[in-house]
């Protein structure tokens, strides 16, 4: 019988740890719990006392509490600089209750979840509103809850990778957005926008799925369309084709925040980005702020240092995780990158084994005389790319063994060597830091490079000695070359005399230079754009590589 383990009436005051010193290893010790019954019932094992709020406080004693209050209790109300001469009305989204307060107003709405998207499409169906518009920071998703009357959106969006169980690594990596992606942009487009279904306004940047919370309440959406709309042809053609030509327009603020208050009326509501609306009422539907005020300021420390030792992997496991989630990432990244770049590069790589093959042998051979050899054997042109499978096959697993090793290493090095040498440093002498963190993350940086580097030299051998022999026009086919290899010389020709360890004579160094140089130039150039660019990276990317071959070249030839 449960009902007798239910208590109604009743407010927790505190919790806090039953332990006499305040701390403990464990839960042994339990809790503390302090409430107030409002009941009119007998009176319980607990030590109970009247008090001048009413109700009876009690306080009793239990092994294990669970929290299960809820987050959304505390209205979140953000800083808006000399609000108080607004002259209007100003209202949480949770204080809300019904459409005829907007009678007569012009109303501005903040948010942009669903909760704001329903405001505001309350708002601009009263008849009587005089305006409406929404201020978004970021922007959202706006996708409709059904597709059809009766078929909610989630029945049209399952894929491959939709299942009941999905490993944390699966999580981390997207693998099940990554085909729904493309079908669902296209379907965007086919809608009248790639930027949400029939969206024209307060769009993310980049629109991905699994990359951002989808906003469902697209009641609002045609309305905030409407002033956008209106500017172009085509936008009058969806306007027609959707049956929004006779809407009333929810003005749209996007991706900017309140600035102030006119003072000289205390109406019109400045943003930072120059515009203004004039407001008879605010609307904050900004969401909730997690408070827990019955818990003891010790339970509170007590989970905030465990969330930080499991973020921050200081012994726990989720740095650890974090670290090997974010080496497969840009393992399988880098596989699918190498695979293209080894398309594209390929002309140039069977040039320059040919032109060393020749040199090897005493006679220089140009760029174009190179190219004559090579497009004169029997495959003409094609021969251009010979070896192209098994190089492309090669460095998928080779360059994405590279750079999910180096990644691992680093997210890994960087830590340990901070609180083992430097500022992070916690000896109760209060040691000094023995190197700059500076200087410890560059010295990281080129060890995790020469580690993920001696790694792939043993899966990069014997695809490179393939490819070279094919390149150089000794065999036909890649089969053809394998099989005549292992007649000839058995598998150990894979693995040539002192081929791994000339590989990696080679490619440390490289490496080491290469990557040093790209963390050098995303950290002083990349990163100090206001605004990430894939470009950029591309850019830093091709400069470090770009100067890295240029001193490798002598050890390659």
């Amino acid at each position: 019988d449960l009902w007798k383990c239910i208590r109604f009436q009743c407010q927790v005051i505190s919790v806090s740890d039953a332990s006499v010193d305040g701390t403990k290893e464990d839960d042994v010790a339990g809790y503390t719990v302090t409430h107030r019954d409002y009941r009119n019932s007998e009176n319980n094992d607990a030590q109970e006392s009247a008090t001048a709020e009413g109700g009876v406080l009690c306080t009793e004693h239990y092994d294990l509490v669970a929290v299960c209050s809820g987050l959304h209790n505390t209205p979140f109300i953000p800083t808006i600089p000399n609000i108080d001469s607004f002259q209007g009305t100003i209202l949480h989204s949770s204080s809300y209750k019904d459409a005829s307060i907007f009678s007569h107003k012009r109303v501005l709405v903040l948010g942009s979840g669903e909760t704001a998207m329903d405001i505001a499409h309350r708002a601009v169906s009263n008849p009587s509103t005089k305006s409406v518009a929404l201020n978004v920071r970021n922007g959202f998703l706006s996708i409709p809850h059904n597709i059809t009357a009766d078929r909610p959106l989630d029945v049209f969006i399952t894929n491959l990778f939709e299942h009941a169980y999905e490993h944390p690594w699966v999580h981390a990596l997207r693998l099940r957005w990554t085909l729904s992606t493309i079908v669902i942009r296209l379907f965007l487009f086919l809608a009248g926008s790639s930027l949400g279904f029939n969206q024209w306004s307060c769009a993310v940047d980049t629109v991905k799925r699994g990359y951002h919370i989808i906003n469902k309440s697209h009641a609002a959406m045609s309305h905030l369309n409407v002033p956008i709309k209106k500017l172009s042809v085509m936008g009058r053609f969806w306007m027609w084709m959707y049956g929004e030509t006779h809407l009333k327009p929810i003005h749209s603020f996007h991706k900017t925040t309140i600035d102030s208050i006119d003072t000289k009326n205390g109406t019109t509501v400045q943003f930072d980005n120059g515009t203004t609306f004039d407001a008879d009422m605010i609307i904050m539907a900004t969401g909730y702020k997690q408070s827990f005020p019955f818990l003891s300021d010790a339970i509170k420390q007590e989970h905030r240092d465990e969330y930080n030792k499991q973020s921050c992997g200081g012994g726990g496991g989720g740095g650890t995780s974090s670290a090997v989630m974010d080496g497969l990432k840009n393992s399988l990244a880098s596989g699918m990158a190498a695979a293209c770049s080894k398309t594209l590069l390929a002309p140039f790589d069977t040039i320059k084994t040919v032109q060393q093959k020749y040199s090897n042998s005493g006679e220089a051979l140009g760029f174009l005389d190179a190219v004559s050899v090579i497009v004169q054997r029997k495959k003409g042109f094609w021969e251009l790319y010979s070896g192209l499978g098994v190089s492309a096959l090669g460095s998928m697993p080779s360059v994405g063994l590279y750079f999910g090793v180096y990644s691992y290493c680093k997210r890994t090095f960087v830590p340990f060597f901070q609180s083992t040498y430097g500022s992070d440093r916690c000896d109760d002498d209060d040691t000094k830091p023995i190197f700059s963190d500076s200087v410890l993350r560059t010295m990281s940086i080129a060890l995790s490079a020469a580690v993920g580097n001696t790694v792939a030299s043993f899966s990069r051998v014997p695809f490179e000695v393939v490819k070279q022999k094919l390149q150089s026009g000794l065999h036909s086919s890649t089969l053809d070359a394998v099989t005549s290899m292992i007649r000839n010389e058995g598998f150990q020709s894979f693995f040539p005399t002192g081929g791994v360890s000339i590989q990696m004579v080679r490619d440390i160094p490289y490496a080491i230079f290469t990557l040093l140089s790209y963390e050098y130039l995303r950290d002083n150039w990349v990163n100090k754009s206001d605004k990430p660019s894939p470009w950029r990276d591309m850019a830093a990317g091709a400069m470090a590589g770009g100067l890295g071959s240029y001193l490798k070249n002598p050890m390659d030839v």
